[in-house]
């Protein structure tokens, strides 16, 4: 976000000359999502069309709402029919890179009539989630205003994309308006098939003259940055090349609003007003651009402004986000945020800027809908803690000292079920591969434990500092990991080695990474072993319950849960959102085995972490333990009639764990 202070200036129509630009956001690569496969057959060159095969005819889709792709309405024609349904030619252009087209042909074209003609500045081509040598490599993009006549706007070729989702822009040196634009591919990068994410044209907007002038952006999209539709301004219209307004609500940390003020405004003029109660700013890399002090303002008549927040001395790492939490209480139509300062860069650089109006309780939920509490008594919040660690680990031994002692021995080994075809076997542990212990270092493998990995996942998606606070790595190959007893009245240390359970083909069968034994490797061994001395769940984790092993950490039972088609799909968002922030730890699951959702099927009888969504249209997302390509198992749940009524919850108390929520989405790393 770019705010810069403003000089005490109201922005409206009658006072100002601000342009109302509407144009097409590119939306971002945040996130790698776990989409269906869309590969076939690879063709090398023209194949004469088979009347009796319609998937060699054209596939033609009208499109009849407005995307972040295409600057207008129109429709969008395949060469080719052969995209299977979860990889269409419109979900080429509808504003979202979650989604993919797919053709099993290396030759092809992609055409789009226009509703209006446009001048074509930039085109982009973002690449799939799945094998790169899928991305097309080489094509030609011409324009035409009849469809009969192309010139060619356009050439590349020996085009390579490093990564999944990412976005290449080429520049357009035209001045002539076209109705139809058609990319020509003639080669992808040697798969058997060709992939996009997204196709994006940006029409060429004139400037302002002045650049003291402001410069506004028509927001076409309630679902990524802002609370509702709307338009957004920048005091000045002094951004460089593609550095306009519109960058810093595009959903893209990789695109940024330039000015060359340290002191300006931003204003934001809402189609609804909305109760603001949390915003944040990303910063570019270059960390001297990055705003320092600031004002953010409300107001309903764009003429008497109210301060909600104001900040001063922040600094920014390399795209870093940071987000503020307000206690704002009333819905302002207009917010302005008035930049004053930088850290000292010549410029004033903001990758993104949002404001979101996050909801304040979820209290009226718990009490008339959670069915399930496993530490009070009569299901009731106000009841009687009966079970300070939850039914589950009522009446449990006290451990002795010898076998405390026992526990704290790293060289003795779980008790565990005898089964054909496992062993102990040794595997050197990376405990944190990505610097911090994130949801995608923990994987299930061949342990029905599903419950115990998706609470692992939302313990370091919650409280990451926690879980390296317990870990100790005693350099020699061991570990120490502290654990409440049965009891929840203090910690103990439990040791283990860095055997773990795998095949006698030496795979490793217990919780992994990408790159094998992780710190879940380490704490599901350790519960393991703490259940040899309290047996809870006999010699086996497999069915082992979310909220039971939590206690273990949190020191606390409090657990409630909802069934499925207890809560309407507001309810469940609002339920989710508000128990993440508060810093609960949610886990749920489906009751129905096989609905579509996200690319994927629904699994029953198994547990997915909770988060919060990249996708503001999506409910929230829940991550498969089995992680997996693309997206590390994430699915963004839909508002919708079906998939969110087979859903059900389970909300788990954060214990004696210190600290606050989480109000982040969970963003994947990349595949290599």
């Amino acid at each position: 976000m770019k705010f810069m202070k403003s000089k005490s200036l109201a922005i409206s129509s009658h006072r100002n000359p601000v342009r109302r630009i509407a144009g097409a956001l590119i939306l971002a690569p945040f996130f790698a999502l776990l989409l269906a496969g869309c590969s076939g057959s690879g063709d090398h060159g023209p194949t004469p069309v088979d009347p009796t095969d319609n998937t060699k005819l054209p596939c033609s889709v009208k499109i009849v709402k407005p995307t972040q792709s295409m600057p207008s309405l129109g429709t969008i024609t395949s060469e080719f029919s052969d995209s299977p349904d979860t990889c269409r030619v419109d979900l080429a252009v509808d504003g979202s890179v979650y989604t993919k087209f797919a053709t099993s042909y290396i030759r092809f074209f992609l055409r789009w009539e226009g509703s209006r003609s446009v001048v074509v500045s930039q085109y982009s081509i973002v690449s799939s989630d799945s094998d790169q040598a899928n991305a097309p490599r080489s094509w030609t993009l011409l324009g035409s205003t009849d469809a009969r006549t192309w010139v060619q706007l356009d050439q590349q070729q020996n085009i390579v994309f490093d990564a999944a989702l990412e976005q290449k822009d080429f520049n357009v040196a035209a001045n002539t308006a076209f109705k139809f634009f058609r990319l020509d591919f003639t080669e992808n990068n040697g798969g058997p098939a060709t992939e996009i994410a997204e196709w994006v044209l940006s029409e060429y907007v004139e400037p302002p003259l002045d650049p003291l002038l402001p410069y506004s952006f028509v927001y076409p999209n309630a679902s990524h940055n802002m609370p509702s539709t709307g338009i957004i301004t920048s005091q000045y219209s002094d951004f460089t090349d593609k550095s306009d307004i519109s960058r810093i609500v595009d959903a893209y940390l990789s695109s940024k609003y330039v000015t060359f003020h340290n002191e300006f405004y931003i204003h934001w003029e809402g189609d609804d007003a909305a109760k603001v109660n949390l915003y944040s700013l990303s910063s570019s890399t270059d960390v001297t651009c990055s705003p320092r002090a600031w004002t953010l303002s409300g107001s309903n008549d764009n003429q008497t402004w109210t301060t909600v927040d104001t900040r001063t001395d922040q600094s920014f790492t390399g795209k870093e986000t940071k987000s503020y939490e307000l206690e704002n209480t009333t819905a302002y139509k207009y917010y302005r945020l008035n930049i004053t300062a930088n850290n000292g860069g010549a410029s004033t650089e903001i990758s993104e800027f949002a404001m979101e109006e996050v909801p304040d309780t979820a209290d009226d939920i718990i009490e008339k809908w959670a069915d399930s509490y496993t530490s009070r008594e009569g299901g009731k919040r106000t009841g009687k803690e009966i079970y300070p660690m939850g039914g589950k680990l009522a009446g449990c031994k006290v451990a002795t000292p010898s076998d405390l002692q026992w526990l704290n021995d790293p060289s003795t080994q779980p008790i565990i079920a005898a089964e054909a075809g496992i062993k102990w076997a040794p595997y050197a542990v990376n405990l944190y591969p990505f610097g911090d212990p994130i949801p995608s270092d923990v994987i299930q493998h061949s342990i029905g434990n599903c419950a115990l990995i998706a609470s692992f996942a939302s313990l370091a998606y919650q409280a990451p500092g926690y879980i390296k606070s317990i870990i100790t790595n005693n350099g020699n190959g061991t570990f120490t990991v502290m654990l409440y007893t049965a009891q929840g009245d203090r910690r103990i240390p439990v040791s283990v080695n860095s055997t773990f359970i795998s095949s006698t083909g030496s795979n490793l069968i217990s919780i992994y990474g990408r790159s094998g034994a992780t710190w879940g490797s380490v704490l599901e061994k350790a519960v393991e072993k703490w259940n040899s001395v309290y047996n809870v769940w006999g010699p086996v984790l497999s069915g082992i319950g979310s909220e039971h092993v939590m206690s273990l950490f949190t020191g606390s039972g409090h657990s409630f849960a909802f069934p499925r088609n207890a809560l309407t799909n507001s309810e469940l968002r609002r339920l989710v959102k508000v128990c993440l922030h508060d810093g609960y730890f949610v886990v749920g699951g489906f009751g129905q085995a096989g609905l579509p959702v996200d690319g994927a099927s629904t699994i029953s009888a198994h547990v997915y972490t909770m988060m919060h969504s990249t996708d503001k249209s999506a409910l929230f997302t829940m991550r498969n333990p089995h992680g997996g390509r693309p997206r590390d198992g994430v699915l963004n749940i839909p508002d919708e009639s079906v998939v969110p009524r087979q859903i059900d919850v389970r909300v788990i108390g954060r214990g004696k764990i210190p600290g606050t929520g989480n109000r982040s989405p969970w963003i994947p790393p990349a595949y290599n």
